[in-house]
């Protein structure tokens, strides 16, 4: 064998072992991480309810929302899409259109729902794996978590650990951000940050660059987002008590045109 035959080898050796431990330690809850896609552009969300609604940053879909925007709609001739990953290669492939919800730039989340196959009738009896909500208020510093989202527009499902490194107070106090030292990348932005039990317990959404190490921003899943959700979902639960929705909720359980929040120890990055 020669050289060049060898260091081929090798390298498919460990890229092989490097996927099986990549596959090895994706949670049971991955499906839940989810790719949107908005006119081209892409973003990360997270399926909250199984019968199709995901939670994301406003900032990833504001590009098709419509001016006004009050009620289900995405502006006209867009596509706003949702895939879903594979159960095996975690290469999200399997699309649906979406329309939105609800949105809320101050908090920079959006709520949307899936309807149906591209090119298809609507329909109301798609399911799908979700992921509940945990108290995003209740993590320490130290906290193991573990990041999952599609940066840089890759169709495969990105697996980060890494821990709570500390929290940032927004600067009207609003937001206590948790930060993250697994990195974000553009592409994460309304992505997951899962704790131990594969609860939502924040939201990647943008990174500061101001000193020697960027910073890495999610927003926790606190009184204001829970509440955001849950205003979001009821009007659709509304006489659907059957429904099969994620457990936990309510139990006590890359471009930007929106505003961005304002912390204030470091400028301003979004991703």
């Amino acid at each position: 064998m020669n050289v060049r035959a060898l260091f081929v080898a090798l390298a498919m050796l460990v890229g092989s072992a490097a996927t099986a431990s990549a596959q090895s330690t994706v949670p049971s809850c991955a499906r839940g991480a989810v790719l949107v896609t908005v006119d081209g552009g892409t973003g990360s969300g997270t399926m909250i309810d199984a019968r199709g609604y995901v939670l994301t940053n406003h900032h990833v879909v504001a590009p098709v929302l419509v001016p006004g925007f009050v009620g289900p709609s995405v502006r006209g001739g867009a596509h706003l899409r949702i895939q879903i990953p594979d159960a095996r290669s975690f290469e999200a492939t399997d699309a649906y259109e979406a329309e939105i919800v609800a949105d809320d730039p101050e908090l920079d989340l959006a709520v949307l729902h899936v309807v149906g196959r591209p090119g298809e009738a609507r329909r109301s009896d798609l399911r799908f794996e979700a992921i509940p909500i945990a108290d995003g208020d209740a993590l320490p510093t130290g906290t193991q978590v573990t990041v999952l989202g599609y940066p840089f527009g890759h169709r495969i499902l990105t697996v980060l650990s890494g821990t709570v490194s500390g929290r940032r107070e927004q600067t009207d106090g609003s937001v206590d951000w948790l930060t993250i030292d697994a990195p974000f990348n553009p592409g994460n932005s309304g992505g997951t940050v899962i704790d131990a039990t594969c609860r939502v317990v924040g939201i990647p959404t943008q990174v500061f660059r101001g000193g020697l190490n960027p910073v890495n921003m999610a927003r926790p899943m606190d009184a204001r987002a829970r509440s955001f959700v849950q205003h979001a979902l009821e009007p659709q639960r509304a006489g659907r008590e059957s429904a099969s929705v994620a457990p936990g909720f309510g139990e006590g359980v890359p471009t930007s045109t929106a505003k961005p929040p304002t912390v204030t120890p470091r400028r301003r990055g979004r991703h």
